[in-house]
């Protein structure tokens, strides 16, 4: 008993709520994962960028004699050290350039995220409205069985032709049409939902109902404000230009030469062959210093400036279509919102008095006091009533979706 009790429990899905989908994507979507690793290469980026000096020292060393030659007794011993030096701020516009590229890759990550959970989102509504289709074609489909048992009694009766009873009989292989095509949808709604979250039970996923947010909006110019604070992906298009002007500068910092200084010790040492023994040799040491600079002839970073200044015109047009565009989605997302609401509300209102007149009419018919198509009539009225239901909640989420997504944020649900 108690092996076929688990069995039986774990047969029964633990329904998901809309919170639970969007916390399970935000945490195992691949293509999330991937983007939050990538984040390490602008961070190694930015550490290069913060070293001190632009190349490591070199160390020098010589050795030189004149025995292959005149052999006269002259030997020569040297080594030196040798630093290149940025002296136009170039460490700086680095770290600058790196900073603003990690910030734009940091700020595309929190766009990205913010796409995901409205992505799961959109499969949390794609399911609820399944089941909830199915649910009404089940429901149709047994309102019509009955209607078809009530129909063949009241044809034997005589109360009605044969015309109307096979009406019912077309609506009742109609109706499992349609529940067979509710139940297709169904499992292509559970399959996309289980690729999106990662999970390999599918066939058995089922989420909870559908609670309707009532949040009060703010004006239509207060959420464009905010979405220019809090859009990410306007945040990155605007590291962007700062990363492409940064780069600019540098490059044209890049045409001031860079010394080197070198500083080295030198032995020299004299033993002629003909000096008498114990006469010893002449040794001298010497300490120097030099700088070398390039000259700046040929390569003044032509290439490098003109590929950087169409870099920053184009971050800069970006940024710009960036802002034209949030504007737009803004405005579009808070009317689609209004409309949605405004349609729930009015298919809110009308269902109970829809279903009310479906049991008057059905108790009538079965009465024999109204025909069977006002009948059918009532009934198809309802069933579409119902439907327009579940798509207006539907839409309304999903505007509400957008909006909040169109403004820089997660989906409410993401942050309770």
């Amino acid at each position: 008993m108690l092996m076929l009790s688990g069995a039986t429990a774990a047969q029964a899905p633990v329904p998901l709520t809309r919170a639970e989908v969007i916390a399970q994507a935000r945490e195992r979507n691949l293509e999330l994962r991937a983007a939050r690793e990538r984040l390490g290469l602008q961070e190694a980026e930015l550490a290069q960028a913060r070293q001190l000096l632009p190349s490591n020292p070199e160390i020098e060393a010589e050795v030189g004699s004149d025995r292959p030659f005149n052999n006269e007794g002259e030997r020569r011993l040297g080594i030196g050290l040798a630093q290149e030096f940025e002296i136009a701020g170039q460490r700086g516009l680095r770290k600058a350039q790196a900073s603003a590229q990690l910030r734009e890759a940091q700020a595309r990550w929190a766009a990205l995220e913010a796409q995901v959970a409205r992505d799961a989102s959109g499969a949390f509504l794609r399911l609820w409205r399944a089941e909830r289709l199915r649910a009404l074609a089940r429901e149709s489909l047994e309102l019509n069985l009955t209607l078809e048992k009530a129909a063949e009694s009241r044809f034997q009766a005589g109360d009605i032709s044969e015309l109307e009873r096979n009406v019912v009989a077309v609506d009742v292989a109609r109706s499992r049409r349609e529940l067979s095509s509710a139940e297709t949808e169904l499992v292509q709604a559970q399959l996309d939902l289980a690729r999106l979250l990662g999970r390999p039970d599918g066939m058995r996923l089922t989420v909870a109902d559908l609670s309707l947010p009532t949040p009060t909006l703010a004006p239509l110019e207060n959420l464009q404000s905010l979405a220019r604070e809090r859009r990410a992906d306007l945040a990155a298009a605007r590291y962007s230009q700062e990363a492409a002007e940064a780069r600019l500068h540098l490059h044209y910092r890049e045409r001031i030469p860079n010394p080197t200084l070198r500083l080295g010790y030198e032995r020299e040492r004299f033993d002629p062959l003909d000096a008498s023994p114990g006469g010893g040799g002449e040794v001298s040491s010497l300490l120097m210093g030099s700088i070398s600079i390039p000259l700046p002839l040929w390569n003044r970073q032509q290439g490098p400036i003109r590929a950087a200044q169409a870099e920053k015109a184009a971050a800069t047009i970006e940024r710009e279509a960036t802002e034209r565009l949030v504007d737009t989605e803004v405005a579009a997302a808070f009317a689609a919102v209004e409309r949605s609401r405004e349609a729930l509300e009015a298919v809110t209102a009308a269902l109970p008095k829809v279903e009310r007149n479906l049991e008057l009419i059905r108790k009538s018919f079965e009465a024999g006091q109204v025909d069977l198509l006002e009948l059918l009539n009532t009934r198809d009225r309802s069933q579409q009533a119902r439907q327009e239901y579940v798509e207006a909640r539907v839409e309304y989420v999903r505007a509400l979706d957008e909006l909040m997504r169109a403004t820089g944020q997660l989906p409410m649900e993401a942050r309770q």
